[in-house]
């Protein structure tokens, strides 16, 4: 769904990777639309209609999840504006370290 999307966005956004970056990005899911500004190292979210941003996302909610954290070529959804900063844009969400629990043969169970 655009709410779990966004959602992601929140959650995975990497500060560290965002530096110095200060941007407007938009979403279009259909006919619901949200912007979202990277500025000083943070990501807010506006449920809007974009307008004034730097690029915007279009498709569908599986679509665009897939371009941002699946690696899908950015061709299978719609891009209009800085194409480069739509690419730095998917740079921005690692997915989170994979935590391993480790057993020990001998060890007693809880």
């Amino acid at each position: 769904s655009h709410v779990s999307v966004i959602m992601s966005l929140q959650t995975l956004f990497s500060p560290v990777l965002a530096e110095g970056l200060d941007a407007r990005i938009g979403f279009r899911f259909g006919e619901i639309s949200y912007v979202t500004t990277i500025r000083d190292g943070r990501l807010d979210v506006d449920r809007t209609k974009p307008q004034d941003c730097d690029v915007e996302f279009i498709g569908t909610p599986s679509e665009v999840a897939a371009v941002i954290h699946g690696g899908a070529p950015l061709e299978t959804i719609e891009i209009e504006g800085d194409i480069s900063l739509a690419k730095r844009f998917t740079t921005l969400f690692p997915p989170p370290a994979k935590n391993w629990l480790k057993i020990e043969a001998d060890a007693p169970i809880p």
